[in-house]
């Protein structure tokens, strides 16, 4: 006996009353190729994504989610078929992205420095250029830290060298800190990995309630090396007290240790 293989088309599958339509429907209005950069000529390694398709799938799922990780991204490509319709069908690997962290200090006594920012630039064995972007951060204060890490661009091939490069700050972000209220950094207390998630909690020692809080957190193997990064944006951070947080991680094997990070956004 011989089977008949029939093809799938998940329009069929979603309901009428779903947002992924009107989602859809809106961004096909919009001119999205204004917002990508030219391909280069001498593009090599293995076939890039569809631009548009990526671009609505991740704004989809900072939509449906409010924040989503580049690895549920990945999940959900695979599992839900509201984001396989969007990616027509192809599974992105996180490992289409560059991921990175770094610690900045700030060595100054009475120097604040806003909207601190550097650059990541990516270059393959040949020197050839896979990707630069300069990220802005928030603030960092008098002899502190600010440990950073996410996502940056995407890549074709594994890159053979990545630099960091920190940007002379704007002279108006340049603030005394002794005409400002004091600032104590914030702590993660409390973390723990379950089987989906990082759990911890920050905690704030300052007397303001902060808006917005970035956490950061290092996956380590048993071996000590670095196998992930993940974050998340916590709203409410409360005055003198502790605000959970929690972040989905999805495709790890062995992690083994945890370091965390939380600074204020």
């Amino acid at each position: 006996m011989q089977g008949i293989i029939q093809p799938l088309f998940l329009e069929t599958w979603i309901t009428e009353e779903d947002p992924v339509w009107s989602f859809n429907e809106i961004l096909d209005k919009v001119d999205l190729r204004k917002f990508r950069k030219k391909d280069p000529m001498d593009r090599n390694g293995r076939p890039a994504f569809d631009y548009e398709s990526m671009l609505k799938t991740v704004l989809f799922g900072f939509m449906d989610m409010g924040y989503i990780s580049l690895r549920e991204l990945e999940r959900k490509c695979r599992q839900d078929i509201r984001y396989m319709y969007l990616m027509q069908y192809e599974k992105p690997s996180f490992m289409t992205y560059l991921y990175y962290y770094v610690d900045l200090y700030n060595p100054n006594t009475d120097i604040v420095i806003e909207l601190p920012a550097f650059r990541i630039t990516a270059r393959d064995k040949d020197g050839v250029l896979l990707g630069s972007e300069d990220q802005f951060l928030s603030v960092i204060y008098p002899e502190q830290h600010f440990i950073y890490g996410f996502q940056a661009f995407s890549v074709d091939d594994m890159p053979e060298t990545v630099e960091f490069e920190v940007l002379a700050p704007e002279d108006y972000n340049i603030k005394r800190a002794s005409v400002m209220e004091p600032y104590q950094p914030l702590e993660v207390e409390n973390t723990a990995v379950r089987s989906d998630k990082i759990v911890g909690e920050i905690v704030n020692p300052n007397n303001e309630t902060l808006s917005n809080g970035v956490v950061v957190v290092l996956c380590k193997n048993s071996a000590g090396e670095l196998v992930g990064i993940e974050s998340t944006f916590v709203d409410d951070i409360l005055a003198g007290g502790s605000t959970p947080f929690s972040i989905s991680i999805y495709g790890y094997t062995d992690i083994a240790e945890i370091e965390c990070y939380a600074n204020r956004w």
